[in-house]
């Protein structure tokens, strides 16, 4: 339920030009989403199913994003689940890393075929 409600936050906040997750404090440096950027990485950031849903939420707002690094993150079924329906949004995104993150093999193989099916000039990659 928190994290339906922080996700319409996020969206419904048209103001919002950046996303900070602080990441583990004893493992990892903080990571920022920003507007404009054209790669992100958030690898390692243990954010889990609650961190990758926020960082879905914001990501459509992320447009000229070509590469987006998000392994690593125990975000499981939901969260990639999320990044999955993000990713529809983002027709710029030709490189995911996704791995490290117990994706049900269904979802994988949707995930790689959204990338597959990118009509930009070089080939979309997800790798697991």
């Amino acid at each position: 339920a928190e994290a339906i409600i922080v996700t319409a936050m996020i969206k419904k906040c048209t103001g919002l030009l950046s996303f900070t997750f602080s990441g583990d404090h004893k493992c990892s440096e903080p990571a920022t989403l920003t507007v404009g950027m054209i790669e992100a990485d958030l690898s390692g950031k243990k954010l889990g199913s609650f961190g990758g849903i926020m960082a879905a939420a914001f990501l459509p707002r992320v447009e000229g994003l070509t590469s987006l690094n998000i392994s690593d993150n125990w975000i499981g079924p939901y969260g990639s689940q999320a990044i999955s329906v993000a990713i529809e949004e983002l027709p710029s995104l030709t490189f995911l890393n996704i791995s490290g993150n117990d994706i049900p093999t269904d979802l994988k193989h949707a995930i790689k075929a959204k990338m597959k099916s990118r009509k930009q000039g070089k080939f979309g990659y997800a790798n697991f």
